[in-house]
C-alpha cells in the first residue's frame, strides 16, 4: 500500500481472520502524513512518544510521528488471541495459495448461482471481475429473504443478512471447500422453493 497513492486505509478482521463481531482492526497511515499537522486526529496514550509518556508531564506531551500515533486504545487479548491463530494457519498455507483458491471458490460460487437459481430472482451486486472484488459476494434477491434466511440458519448455514433482501456470501479459502459452496448453492435453492 505504501508504493500506491493512497493515503488511508483501514480494515476489520471479522470475516477472513475469524475476528468475529469486536475484532480488531487496522489502519494504514501513508508517512508522508506524519508531520501533517493541519491532519486533525485524537492523540491519546498511544499517541505519545514512548519515552516521554512514562514521565507523565502533565501538558505539551510530544506526539508520536508515525502510523502508531492515531491508535487511541489497545486491543483486548481476547481479541488477538484468535486473530494470531488465524494469521499463523494462513502465513503456513501461504497468500499465494489462499488468493488463488479464493478466486476459484468466489467464482464457483458466482457460477452455481446463475447455473442453478432463477437469474430473475437475484442480481450478484459485488464486481464479477475477481480484481476487483475478495471472496465476498453481495447477493439482492428480489423478494424478502426472511423466511429463505430462516432456512439457511436451519441447515447451518452461516451469513449475512443486510435489509431484507440482501445476503453477503464469503466462502473463505482458509476452511471452505469447493463442496461447501455447492452444498450451500444447493440449500440456498431448496430455501427459495
Amino acid at each position: 500500500v505504501s508504493t500506491q497513492s493512497t493515503g488511508f486505509a483501514a480494515w476489520c478482521a471479522n470475516k477472513y481472520l475469524n475476528g468475529g463481531p469486536g475484532g480488531v482492526a487496522g489502519a494504514f497511515v501513508h508517512e508522508k502524513h506524519f508531520h501533517d499537522s493541519s491532519i486533525k486526529r485524537m492523540s491519546g496514550w498511544w499517541g505519545i512518544k514512548t519515552v516521554e509518556k512514562w514521565a507523565m508531564e502533565p501538558n505539551n506531551l510530544p506526539l508520536r510521528n508515525d502510523a502508531i500515533a492515531y491508535a487511541v486504545s489497545f486491543p483486548s487479548v481476547m481479541s488477538v488471541l484468535p486473530l494470531m491463530a488465524s494469521l499463523d494457519i494462513m502465513c503456513s498455507a501461504g497468500m499465494d495459495k489462499l488468493t488463488q483458491k479464493q478466486t476459484l471458490l468466489t467464482g464457483y460460487l458466482e457460477f452455481l448461482l446463475h447455473s442453478n437459481i432463477d437469474k430473475s430472482s437475484f442480481e450478484i451486486l459485488t464486481p464479477s471481475n475477481p480484481r476487483d472484488r475478495g471472496c465476498q459476494l453481495s447477493i439482492r434477491f428480489n423478494s424478502n429473504l426472511d423466511d429463505i434466511f430462516k432456512e439457511l440458519r436451519r441447515r447451518g448455514v452461516v451469513c449475512d443478512v443486510r435489509r431484507s433482501e440482501l445476503i453477503r456470501v464469503a466462502p473463505a479459502p482458509v476452511y471452505n471447500s469447493f463442496m461447501d459452496v455447492y452444498n450451500f448453492v444447493m440449500i440456498l435453492k431448496h430455501a427459495m422453493t
